[in-house]
Parts: C-alpha cells; structure tokens; sequence
C-alpha cells in the first residue's frame, strides 16, 4: 500500500515543479477504500498519519540524496497541501541529538527545516560555538524570529 502511495507521488514529481493535487487527491481515496475493505485497515490512520510520515521520509530523502534542484520542495508542498484538504497531521521527526521537531505545514518549507531534514544540524558552526560557549546551567537568550532552534538545543544542554 504505501510503495503504491510513493508511486504516485514519484509519478506526480515526474511532471515538474507544477504538482496538481486533484488526481494524487483521489488516488489517495481509492487506495484507501480498496484497503477499506480490508478488516485489519483503517483508512483515517492511513490518510491522517502514516502519508504525512511517508511524505516527509521522500522530502529527506530526496534532498539529502539527489542534486536535483527540480522538484525540491514537491514533498513539501504535497503536505501542505494535505494538511489543508485531508487533515494530514504534522509527525515528529529526531536529530541524532535526540531534539524533536515537528513537520508543520506551517514551516516545513523553511531553510531550517529543510537543514534539519538533510543534515541533521542547521548552521553546524554556530551550534557547535554556542554548545562551547554554553555552560550547564547558563542564562541564554535568543532574539532571533525563527522556530528557536538554538533555544532548544540550550535548552537540551
């Protein structure tokens, strides 16, 4: 079921940067209500989990593996736009440092984020200053307007 769901997101991925929702849209839909039918399945768990999961290991593994700047992004917005129609719920994903972050709709298409989904740490010099400069107990304040990911991992230290 879900390497049919990678296919046609593949498949939609294929035709450009310009993704058109609808035909993904009702492939979701019969893909759910063929598995509908089976007993053990349950169609909302599908729609509302397990392809924003799905959505966001192809968006990692795409831009972590491939130099191909078209279709950057494609996952992404894929989400988005799930989360709008289809109640997509945001999943968690972890940095090997342990710090947990959400794949909203509202960031997931932020340079940090996308950092994060590649290279498992954003402005890797600057965190490893901060992490030096930084003692246990210290005070540290973050001015910045982003999604206060120093300020998570000051927090973590």
């Amino acid at each position: 079921m879900t390497s049919l769901v990678a296919a046609a997101i593949c498949c939609s991925l294929m035709a450009g940067d310009e993704f058109d929702p609808i035909p993904l849209y009702w492939f979701l839909q019969i893909v759910a209500a063929i598995g509908f039918a089976s007993s053990r399945f349950n169609k909302d768990k599908l729609i509302r989990n397990q392809i924003p999961t799905l959505l966001m290991q192809l968006d990692r593994a795409y831009n972590r593996y491939t130099s191909f700047g078209r279709g950057r992004g494609a996952f992404g917005r894929i989400f988005r736009w799930g989360a709008e129609h289809c109640g997509f719920h945001s999943p968690v994903f972890r940095l090997s440092s342990g710090v947990a972050f959400e794949y909203s709709p509202l960031v997931n298409l932020d340079l940090l984020t996308r950092d994060l989904l590649i290279r498992d740490v954003f402005e890797p010099d600057q965190t490893m200053t901060l992490r030096k400069l930084l003692s246990e107990g210290g005070v540290f304040f973050d001015v910045g307007a982003n999604l206060g990911y120093f300020s998570i991992l000051a927090a973590t230290w």
